[in-house]
């Protein structure tokens, strides 16, 4: 530990920019590769009848890639940092929930989360995998804004060690 930095304030500094980095990686892969997630955006428009908007994907899937870059960047940047958190929080629970719904949909694509990157070769595997990720992400926003605590450090002059 760095003398002075507590695990709690690390934890707190950390975890945005980790999981702000995540979200700007995915949506480059998305946008530099965007045929898996267009394919993933319109297979869930027929799965939910909405086949009309159909022909609005590339925009939605920019949209998407848009709104995960600037939500990247709001968590890198450290202002308001626990309104970021709250977002990005929902954000990737709204994911984690289509992933879950993924999961369950034996004739389901990859997620296509992070582009053309699969976690597995095998779609129902990379949702599953996919669904982890995202739990660790939330898990990621959610421990510094539970206060983790580090552990007492010794006082100079303190022994610590012996029993009294």
């Amino acid at each position: 530990m760095i003398r002075g930095v507590t695990a709690s304030a690390a934890l707190r500094a950390t975890s945005p920019v980790v999981v702000g980095l995540i979200l700007i990686f995915a949506a480059i892969a998305k946008a530099g590769r965007p045929g898996p997630s267009r394919f993933v955006i319109e297979y869930a428009l027929g799965r939910i009848r909405l086949n009309e908007f159909a022909s609005h994907v590339h925009f939605m899937l920019y949209v998407l890639v848009l709104l995960e870059i600037l939500l990247g960047v709001w968590l890198l940047s450290g202002w308001r940092s626990r309104p970021a958190r709250r977002v990005a929080l929902g954000a990737i629970s709204l994911f984690t929930l289509f992933l879950v719904a993924l999961v369950f949909d034996p004739a389901a694509p990859p997620c296509a989360c992070t582009g053309w990157i699969s976690l597995a070769e095998n779609a129902h595997t990379a949702n599953i995998l996919g669904v982890g990720r995202n739990l660790l992400l939330i898990a990621l926003l959610l421990v510094p804004a539970a206060g983790v605590r580090a552990l007492p450090t010794a006082k100079p002059g303190v022994d610590r060690t012996s029993a009294n």
